[in-house]
């Protein structure tokens, strides 16, 4: 880059580095902005629409028992066979049981609204067209994620309890398994952004990032400096985030700023008034990708809370993962697929993924010289989307609570379940497995917390072990299994993640790693309160009456 351009640049990052740091006036434009993003965020919320057609059907209801109470009776019949016949099809149809039963509870109290409601959200108003995008991008980079039959033949004898996993995420999803790959655990926000931020100072080629927030301070600035200075050294860099920061964190025209400093950046499906179920299909995943070899994921966010350099909630408790070798292949396939969703023809993909090669086809056999000489573990990086007819997360999560033999430890920051998870979950303690969950004491959303507690008495009278983190907020979304295994991502156990939203994570079945991810539980579990069965019967009469309703409309929350 020429030394006047790079001057230019270097004015302009600062100017917006100190704009970003620069506390805000309290001014009536100021007051303005925020209550703007406040009646927005409201404006585009479900509960909003809910509440909508509720209302209509009440003012319907009113104008025909005054304007026709000759005919009310017939038309409240009218009503509710309509109501009849969409409760059949959905008690035929697809999808799980709690959802059926919140749509079937929801149509018997409004008839009406319910059925509109319902059919907004089956037949996907305004979403058919990403929908067709994503399986066409899906289609399109299959041939780039192939599966080893190397691989495939070594996990099948080292880890076979592992290989439907592996069949199904590979087969089905186009998610292979890899060696070659080796890995490191970040237990906290802190020790996670230490290590991102020097390697993309390392970067020579590209440096890909896609987050679900990306908010004003600190830990922004630094990321932001570091990502500048790439841009001047000619590397290219893209960012994307959720359209949900415009609502309550960044302008709304911020991506064009940073496009104009040379940062490559995309909002993924912005919020725009229209009629849409897309709004509630959030892009949830975190991903960081630096030349195709180092790929990092995990529950932490650009923001200061996910370091604590900002108090929310008491000390906030967040994980990731770095992996290093093949399985970064996927992760930089899956970053591409979103970046090319909003574009009309898909860009080639092959630059960005041959500099990761490195030994694909390696067996265990021949890996003892691979890197600095440590044996790399069996990785299966995955997704999920809304579009791809398959509950992905969900899924993972079963399948490696019905494998366990010793014991399965979990972090989640919210506790939201449909039956077949809690059958699950019990029935795997009931077999003598250790189940511990490890939740939040301090809640970032009390209707979450209250639904969350609403499960304790159930899971703790079959023998699964719940402790509240009394530090403060648990953003982790972390398993270890049998000291073999572990996953790390963004799937949290609530049904926006586990049905919902984009999300990814990794699976990685390593005995070094494991030991890590188990370290930490450990460490958790001394700053935990266990609940007992006791503390489960003694909530308050309230809670436990908001926690029955919550748990009739979870699946829509």
């Amino acid at each position: 880059m020429k030394p006047l351009k790079r001057r230019i640049l270097q004015r302009k990052a600062a100017q917006l580095r100190t704009e970003n740091s620069r506390p805000q006036p309290k001014k009536a434009g100021a007051s303005t902005e925020k209550a703007r993003r406040g009646l927005a965020r409201v404006i585009f919320s479900r509960g909003v629409l809910i509440a909508l057609l509720v209302l209509f059907q009440m003012l319907l209801t009113v104008v025909v028992f005054q304007a026709l109470p000759q005919y009310a009776g017939w038309i409240q019949i009218v009503f509710r066979l309509i109501g009849a016949v969409v409760v059949i099809e959905i008690v035929n149809a697809d999808g799980t049981d709690a959802h059926k039963v919140t749509w079937m509870v929801f149509i018997m109290i409004f008839p009406i609204a319910g059925v509109a409601f319902y059919l907004y959200f089956k037949y996907d108003v305004g979403v058919r067209a990403l929908g067709k995008r994503m399986d066409i991008l899906r289609t399109e980079t299959a041939s780039m994620l192939r599966q080893s039959a190397l691989v495939r033949r070594d996990l099948n004898e080292y880890h076979p309890e592992l290989n439907g996993l592996s069949n199904y995420l590979g087969r089905r999803l186009g998610f292979p398994t890899y060696m070659g790959t080796t890995a490191k655990y970040y237990p906290c926000g802190e020790a996670f952004f230490e290590d991102v931020i020097p390697e993309i100072r390392k970067a020579e080629k590209f440096v890909f990032m896609e987050f679900f927030i990306v908010d004003y301070g600190r830990l922004w600035d630094r990321v932001l400096e570091v990502l500048l200075e790439k841009v001047a050294q000619g590397v290219e860099v893209r960012l994307m985030y959720d359209g949900m920061c415009s609502l309550n964190k960044l302008p709304i025209s911020y991506w064009k700023k940073l496009n104009e400093l040379g940062i490559k950046c995309k909002v993924f499906n912005q919020i725009r008034p229209v009629v849409s179920s897309v709004q509630n299909h959030r892009d949830h995943r975190k991903i960081v990708v630096i030349d195709g070899k180092a790929a990092y994921t995990g529950g932490i966010n650009i923001a200061d809370e996910y370091v604590n350099l900002r108090e929310r909630f008491g000390k906030w408790k967040d994980a990731g993962i770095r992996l290093e070798g093949d399985a970064v292949r996927s992760f930089t396939v899956m970053f591409l697929q979103m970046w090319n969703v909003s574009e009309a023809q898909t860009e080639d993909m092959t630059p960005y993924l041959e500099s990761g090669r490195l030994h694909r086809n390696r067996s265990l056999n021949g890996q003892a010289d691979f890197a600095d000489g440590t044996t790399p573990s069996f990785v299966i990086p995955y997704g999920d989307s809304p579009y791809d007819n398959e509950d992905v997360g969900r899924n993972v999560y079963l399948y490696l609570l019905q494998r366990a033999q010793k014991y399965v430890h979990l972090m989640t920051p919210y506790l939201i379940l449909d039956k077949g998870m809690r059958r699950v979950l019990a029935q795997t303690a009931k077999c003598g497995v250790e189940v511990r969950i490890l939740m939040p004491h301090i809640p970032d959303k009390k209707y979450a917390y209250i639904l969350g507690r609403s499960y304790y008495k159930e899971l703790l009278s079959a023998g699964v072990q719940i402790y509240e983190y009394e530090e403060g907020f648990v953003h982790s979304k972390v398993w270890a299994i049998d000291d073999k295994y572990a996953t790390v991502g963004s799937v949290n156990m609530d049904f926006r993640s586990l049905y919902w939203h984009f999300e990814c994570g990794a699976i990685v079945c390593d005995e070094q790693l494991a030991s890590s991810v188990e370290k930490d539980f450990a460490e958790s579990f001394k700053k935990c309160r266990r609940i007992s069965m006791v503390d489960a019967e003694k909530r308050k009469g309230s809670e436990k009456v908001l926690g029955a309703i919550l748990r009739v409309v979870a699946p829509i929350l």
